[in-house]
């Protein structure tokens, strides 16, 4: 009986660690794919700043948080990469518009968390947010795109830069986002 490597060793191999770490770019935001796009070379980090304070002044009304969901993407639309706030924008707004039902778009932003997160060297935190992008596209119905989320999310978890537990927690929740769809 032969054993297939695993989705992350095969992931390794085909030269796709690559594509984990592309810039950001109006592709990482979903321009393209019908949603908003954005021009990759402009930013505003003076307005993003005004709009994440606007989307903060919100945050204790929570018919207001589609409202701070926007605020949060467009903030993040307009940070440079390596930008502090970037990260938080993303995931602030993913986990808004995924609890209003948008699982797609909220994918495509914690993904866009996940890159930023590998750009700036945080290969745990980069691998959370793919596995959070998987679970988030089992909801969406999108198994091909869960799969190829987790074996990035594998791929990091292999990473000598990660110490025993925080590999350990990053399988553990590669499990809980396969389990939907029943592979191991």
């Amino acid at each position: 009986m032969t054993r297939s490597p695993p989705l992350g060793l095969l992931f390794v191999l085909s030269g796709a660690p690559a594509l984990l770490a592309a810039p950001l770019t109006a592709q990482t935001f979903g321009a393209g794919n019908g949603t908003r796009g954005v021009n990759a070379n402009h930013y505003d980090v003076v307005r993003a700043e005004e709009l994440r304070a606007q989307a903060q002044a919100l945050y204790s009304t929570p018919g207001n948080w589609k409202q701070v969901a926007w605020l949060h993407e467009r903030a993040a639309r307009l940070r440079p990469p390596g930008d502090p706030h970037l990260i938080s924008d993303l995931l602030v707004a993913a986990s808004l518009i995924d609890r209003y039902g948008d699982h797609r778009q909220a994918g495509r932003l914690m993904q866009a968390a996940a890159r930023a997160a590998l750009a700036t060297g945080d290969v745990a935190q980069a691998a959370h947010h793919y596995v959070t992008a998987a679970i988030m596209a089992n909801r969406a119905n999108d198994g091909r795109m869960a799969l190829e989320l987790v074996a990035k999310a594998e791929m990091l978890a292999s990473s000598p830069l990660l110490d025993a537990p925080a590999r350990a927690c990053i399988r553990a929740r590669i499990i809980e986002a396969r389990a939907p769809l029943d592979v191991h």
